[in-house]
């Protein structure tokens, strides 16, 4: 029985029963069986990217052609090559490593100091969830990049260009830090959504916990509350600090989630995001309410659909105005 369908088997999640009885026995087996099941293990458990099931397939091809041909025995050994545990968990590392800088989701990159550092991209149009060693998760906007240091668990730092939302985790009570340009952002534990392009004004806004708002030149330290943002201008040092109402646009899901929202509302953000004209008969339509969730992406004719039978009204469409009745 070949280790690598079953290891794949197991990664996948799709086990059946004979598979994970041999499974328990690799894991409980000799030094080789257990070595390679906890080498395969860590490198996809580490997942400071989200593999496909056909990625996992391709890394595990790869690791298959720099280690040997693995095979499984109830009795022996099943390592037919020999090869040490560091040589072993350097193929992997160069083949999973290979992967994924070829497809484009990870590179090996060095500082000013010259560190090594890992750095992720999410490309232009599209968002990526990123889970970093300590289980934190961050989801990047298009175009967004985030940079961090191999040794991340000893100092939690990561450097941030774009705009992501965090999902810190509290790991060992230390302190998780985002650089961004001129400012950082320290917490323990925490969720909170930065926006900082380059020339831009930069804004931090905190759901949960609290976090410290540092500008290092400026000397200026400020602590957030929940449902509090501060907005900072890269040009005229200018620092403010606002409370806000919680989002009714995640763009990590690219929906709206409206709760008793006036069709008024809703109306102006549809005009704006389809270019469209939209009109209502009667002015004080205009304070009917809608709840429910509305892509970005989806067609007009759905969401006018979902309006319509949501409030009972109904809909004419002449040229390009469209006038709910």
């Amino acid at each position: 029985m070949n280790i690598f369908n079953i290891l794949t088997k197991f990664i996948n999640s799709s086990l059946n029963q004979e598979e994970t009885r041999v499974l328990e026995q690799i894991k409980k087996g000799n030094g080789n069986n257990s070595r390679l099941f906890s080498i395969v293990k860590d490198y996809f458990s580490y997942k400071a990217v989200d593999l496909s099931a056909a990625d996992k397939e391709r890394v595990f091809e790869k690791i298959k052609l720099n280690t040997g041909n693995f095979t499984y025995t109830d009795h022996k050994p099943f390592l037919k090559k020999r090869i040490t545990k560091l040589n072993l968990a350097t193929y992997a590392a160069v083949a999973s490593v290979a992967l994924l800088i070829s497809i484009g989701l990870w590179k090996y990159v060095t500082d000013n100091q010259g560190e090594l550092n890992i750095l992720i991209e999410a490309p232009l149009a599209q968002t990526r969830e990123v889970v970093l060693p300590d289980s934190s998760k961050v989801w990047l906007n298009g175009g967004a990049s985030l940079r961090y240091g191999k040794n991340y668990l000893k100092d939690r730092k990561v450097s941030l260009t774009g705009e992501a939302f965090f999902d810190v985790r509290k790991y060992n009570k230390a302190t998780f830090r985002v650089l961004v340009n001129e400012f950082n952002v320290e917490v323990l534990g925490t969720t909170f959504n930065i926006k900082a392009y380059k020339n831009q004004h930069s804004e931090v806004k905190l759901y949960t916990g609290k976090v410290n708002f540092e500008v290092p030149s400026l000397n200026k330290k400020i602590t957030l509350k929940p449902m509090e943002e501060v907005t900072y201008d890269p040009l005229t040092k200018e620092i403010q600090v606002s409370s806000f109402e919680k989002d009714e646009y995640d763009w990590r899901s690219g929906k709206y989630k409206f709760t008793d929202k006036p069709l008024k509302e809703i109306i102006a953000i549809l005009n704006q995001n389809y270019s469209v004209t939209i009109l209502l008969s009667e002015e004080q339509l205009g304070e009917s309410m809608f709840s429910g969730a509305i892509g970005k992406d989806e067609p007009l004719a759905d969401v006018l659909d979902k309006i319509c039978i949501s409030t009972g009204l109904n809909k004419t469409i002449e040229g390009d105005s469209i006038t709910l009745y």
